[in-house]
């Protein structure tokens, strides 16, 4: 089943045959139809499954009480490849947010161009200290102990270098816009956590679509 992602208007309607094991699941799934007109959600409990009765007996209760039911996800708070995701929009949030309203010479809309920056950076008008400080009190690494946090410390570091002069100030980025020029680039969307995946129809998946397009 596609839970995630999926935003088509013509399928309007699901049919759940035993309640998903987590209520997550169960929410993002249920979610995809009713993006842009009313849609319906028919709930089909497996006759002999214990926590599919369950579900039966209080199918009011549970859906009153269903945003707090949800799981807590199994994110390892200090994860070495999380800061890789989320530094470059964090990164840019310093720069537009807080060091573009910081200077009072220029309009803010200045740091958009970035031109501006490389020349910034070359001068040492920009530089990682700038960045450093917000990012780690950001991550909250100042306060935290353990190798999490100073794995963490280390990559902040590391990566704003590299943002900077390795990537920015980097004599071919001079044609790009300035959230192109990161590597990675920034997350629009929490769908950028994962490589899309490309799904190809064959010739009957093909056919269907086309007729239902015409219809």
């Amino acid at each position: 089943m596609v839970s995630h992602g999926v935003d088509i208007d013509r399928l309007n309607m699901m049919l759940f045959y035993g309640m998903p094991r987590l209520n997550g699941e169960y929410i993002q799934a249920s979610s995809r139809i009713g993006r842009k007109h009313i849609g319906i959600v028919f709930d089909c409990f497996h006759p002999i499954r214990e926590r599919d009765q369950s579900h039966y007996a209080y199918f009011g209760k549970f859906h009153e009480f269903l945003g707090q039911l949800v799981e807590p996800a199994a994110i390892n708070r200090w994860s070495r490849f999380s800061i890789e995701r989320t530094i470059p929009g964090l990164f840019l949030g310093v720069l537009l947010q807080v060091l573009a309203n910081r200077e009072t010479r220029e309009s803010p809309n200045t740091f958009y161009d970035l031109r501006k920056i490389i020349q910034k950076i070359t001068s040492g008008e920009l530089s990682e200290n700038d960045f450093v400080p917000f990012l780690k009190e950001a991550y909250q690494v100042v306060t935290a102990s353990g190798s999490g946090p100073r794995c963490f410390a280390e990559d902040i570091e590391r990566l704003v270098k590299v943002f900077l002069f390795d990537q920015i100030a980097a004599p071919g980025a001079a044609g790009k816009s300035l959230f192109d020029v990161l590597d990675p680039p920034p997350m629009r969307s929490l769908r950028d956590v994962d490589e899309p995946v490309a799904i190809v129809l064959d010739f009957t998946g093909s056919e269907w679509a086309r007729r239902s397009q015409t219809r």
